[in-house]
């Protein structure tokens, strides 16, 4: 008797997860898009910074356009580390439908602090004028440190998530001590 318990546990279990998120397979799917496209950026990103390299190294301020060249690589692996974290957060919604887990709060406060650094990491940028046949535009455009919003505000959502996350970690877990 107990046995026959023991198999129906799963079965309810199974049931009670799609009744609670019928929509996963969409939800998953959108992600693995968002990753896609993301994934995109940063190889846009990586052939432009490559296509540069030649045509900086030649404008007379070498110092200059290697701390330009260093810190556009820093924010593409930290672009590039952003998108395999979430990447993992995917996955393990997506395989294991694992939402609420230590692991998933953890994974969510490193992507907030990998983007808050990618933010930060705009200051560090020189200050310089490139030659205008670099750009491809007929007037040169001007490179200053800057921070980046975008990253900042992401990064914000994502300490927000992980804290929302972790509370509903508690709660699931308050929920099965409860049953």
């Amino acid at each position: 008797m107990v046995l026959e318990t023991s198999t129906e546990a799963p079965r309810i279990e199974a049931h009670a997860s799609k009744v609670r998120f019928p929509r996963r397979r969409l939800v998953i799917t959108t992600l693995y898009a968002l990753c896609v496209l993301f994934g995109i950026g940063i190889a846009v990103n990586a052939i432009a910074l490559a296509g540069m390299v030649p045509g900086l190294l030649n404008t007379g301020v070498t110092a200059v356009a290697v701390r330009y060249l260093l810190v556009g690589a820093l924010v593409i692996v930290l672009d590039a580390t952003t998108l395999v974290l979430f990447l993992s957060f995917v996955l393990t919604v997506g395989r294991k439908a694992e939402f609420f887990s230590k692991r998933q709060t953890a994974r969510l406060l490193v992507l907030g602090a990998v983007n808050a650094a990618c933010a930060f990491a705009g200051l560090l940028m020189p200050t310089f004028t490139p030659p205008a046949a670099l750009g491809g535009s007929l007037t040169p455009i001007s490179v200053v440190p800057e921070l980046d919003l975008r990253s900042l505000v992401l990064s914000m959502m994502f300490f927000a998530l992980a804290g929302v996350f972790e509370y509903g970690r508690i709660l699931q877990e308050d929920t099965e001590n409860i049953l």
